[in-house]
């Protein structure tokens, strides 16, 4: 069965935030592809060789904690059990709250 993009649309609940879609494709991408660029591949004597690029150029270490986008991945695939929860009338646990599993305002 292959639907067009119209029909995926449609079929979409409307209170489906595409946001957090475009988020989470984005950090999918961005974390395949750098895992790809900074592989160092080559073929040596009839073998394959790969090396991390960070080991080879000075530096490259710093983009690697600059350009993290694994926090926002996990984020944004976290966000939808959010809104589950809401959904079934589950309350939010809030870690370090002071909230008791008995008061009512948890």
């Amino acid at each position: 069965m292959s639907l067009s993009p119209e029909a995926l649309a449609r079929a979409t609940p409307a209170t489906r935030d595409r946001y957090v879609d475009l988020l989470r494709a984005f950090s999918i991408v961005a974390v395949v592809v750098g895992h790809w660029s900074i592989a160092l591949i080559h073929w040596e004597d009839g073998r394959i060789f790969v090396q991390n690029a960070v080991g080879h150029q000075s530096g490259l270490w710093i983009a690697t904690w600059v350009l993290q986008v694994m926090p926002l991945f996990f984020f944004v695939g976290g966000f939808p059990t959010l809104g589950a929860g809401n959904r079934c009338n589950v309350p939010a646990v809030v870690i370090g709250s002071s909230c008791d599993s008995g008061s009512s305002g948890c």
